[in-house]
């Protein structure tokens, strides 16, 4: 038995080769040999390449992945997935590139790379956060998808202008558009005379992928809403019936010593919400055959709840001629409440001694 060992110290294609020499007898020597090629490969797979490739704007929720990988070995397995689907899996020469179109979804996206050899596996893993939404023009009256040939212009902007969509150029009442971070909205209805309808939309007011602006045929009257606040706050004023929405943004153009937001309302009943908390919450219904004047200020305090703070000068305490009675009077300085209740409750034990609201 001949053992014997041998660390490699580099990567390579190596042949071994074992000879054996013996004699059988004096008069018959014996000669073998064997020869065997091998490739020996020390180190992992490089992921030189794994990208996720959009264009913002209002464009198709698409993407481009892109997947590259070197190493000594020439055939490896490439495996590529994105959020929960499969893009790519199978063997292929070292070094080739692979790209994949596939569609991205409003919020985290996870796309992995992994290649294989004989020995090793190295996986890359990239997170994407993206807001992917779709714009839609609902037709105030009819509860339906505008059609944008019933009025002389229809187009959304960034509220930047850096870019815009013409929905009656495409002829659609609905487009997609994507952003790495919140955008603000302009629409722009127009009307015969160059009459300009605008909605404020603040993408980061709106939960869902599905935004639903409202707008309406000519001849429809509109009625100017004038929502103002002392500082920059949300304001969403949304149509009842189609659930669309009149504007969605912050009070934030100046308006004599406020901030304004401006909508337009029809003939109809609406609601006005803000965000507390990070939760639509409605602050009153408006009537949208009137053109109002809205404090964002006054409505919010209304609907706030807040402790009543009993003046000191309205309670006072008594002992009386019995060792066993406290007299206790409470006297409404301010005319604010309507009912009151009192607890007793002993210190030491933490007990309930007494509970009433009755008083004479």
């Amino acid at each position: 038995i001949i053992t014997t060992s041998y660390n490699h110290t580099e990567e390579g294609d190596f042949n071994l080769s074992i000879e054996f020499n013996t004699t059988e007898t004096v008069s018959n020597p014996i000669h073998l040999s064997n020869l065997v090629n091998f490739s020996f490969d020390l180190y992992a797979p490089e992921i030189t390449l794994l990208s996720f490739n959009y264009t913002e704007g209002f464009e198709s929720i698409n993407a481009t992945v892109n997947f590259t990988c070197t190493d000594f070995t020439e055939q490896i397995t490439y495996n590529i997935t994105f959020n929960t689907d499969s893009l790519y899996f199978d063997n292929i020469t070292q070094g080739t590139k692979i790209s994949n179109v596939t569609t991205y979804r409003n919020g985290n996206n996870t796309l992995t790379g992994a290649c294989l050899d004989f020995w090793n596996t190295t996986t890359q893993t990239n997170i994407y956060t993206l807001i992917a939404k779709t714009l839609w023009l609902i037709d105030e009256k009819d509860n339906t998808g505008f059609d944008p040939t019933n009025i002389t212009g229809a187009r959304a902007y960034y509220d930047d202008n850096r870019t815009f969509f013409d929905f009656k150029d495409a002829g659609v009442s609905n487009a997609s558009f994507v952003s790495s971070a919140d955008e603000k909205l302009r629409i722009e209805l127009t009307y015969t005379g160059g009459v300009i309808i605008t909605r404020w939309v603040d993408i980061g007011l709106i939960t869902g992928e599905n935004i639903r602006v409202c707008a309406n045929k000519e001849g429809v009257t509109h009625y100017e809403q004038l929502i103002i606040a002392a500082t920059s706050k949300p304001a969403i004023l949304t149509s009842v019936f189609s659930d669309c929405i009149v504007a969605a943004d912050y009070t934030r153009f100046a308006y004599q010593d406020s901030l304004l937001l401006k909508g337009y309302t029809t003939e109809t009943l609406y609601y006005l919400k803000t965000i507390v908390d990070g939760s639509e919450v409605i602050l009153a219904s408006v009537d949208g055959s009137l053109e109002s004047y809205i404090n964002l200020d006054q409505l919010d305090f209304l609907s706030t709840a807040f402790t009543l703070n009993i003046l000191g000068d309205g309670l006072a305490f008594e002992a009386s001629d019995d060792p066993h009675e406290l007299r206790i009077y409470y006297r409404n300085v301010n005319e604010d409440n309507t009912a009151l209740n009192l607890d007793i409750t002993r210190l030491d034990t933490d007990t309930l001694v007494l509970s009433t609201s009755t008083f004479t």
